[in-house]
């Protein structure tokens, strides 16, 4: 190995690394059950506040009350679910009030 090729070696191998840029877009993939969540904030909040008020409780008690109002949900509510879903994936939240969240 020549000096040069020593040379290039070690700037190779400490030279600053390139900082790395944002995309110009993210891409999310809704799914029925993330849609039911943000639409159903409120109840989910209410059905946790009922289950536990214990503040060291409360993530394991909104995981339990977002499962029982899912599976709660009628045919006719999960098929408007997966329809949000595949419109939130394809254009994005269209209502203001939620993308302001």
């Amino acid at each position: 190995m020549n000096c040069e090729q020593k040379v290039d070696n070690w700037y190779g191998n400490h030279a600053p690394t390139k900082s790395k840029r944002l995309p110009k877009s993210i891409k999310v993939t809704w799914t029925p059950l993330q849609v039911f969540t943000v639409l159903s904030s409120k109840e989910i909040k209410e059905r946790r506040d009922e289950i536990t008020m214990d503040p060291k409780l409360q993530i394991g008690a909104w995981n339990t009350a977002q499962a029982q109002l899912w599976d709660a949900t009628t045919d006719e509510e999960s098929r408007y679910y997966e329809q949000e879903a595949e419109a939130w994936t394809m254009k994005g939240i269209h209502d203001p009030e939620l993308k302001a969240r």
